[in-house]
């Protein structure tokens, strides 16, 4: 399993869109991401 950080301060109110379509793909690839809890939220995506 592969396991990816992405760090807040590189996430930009233009590029969220972006990241969230990333994020999915990561996660039926079985990919671990973690992400500080106020990114997440910004995102709008849920964490299971």
């Amino acid at each position: 399993m592969n396991k990816i950080a992405i760090y807040g301060q590189y996430l930009q109110e233009d590029s969220l869109t972006t990241i969230a379509s990333v994020l999915k793909q990561l996660h039926l690839r079985d990919c671990d991401v973690y992400m500080e809890q106020d990114y997440v939220s910004l995102i709008g995506i849920r964490l299971i």
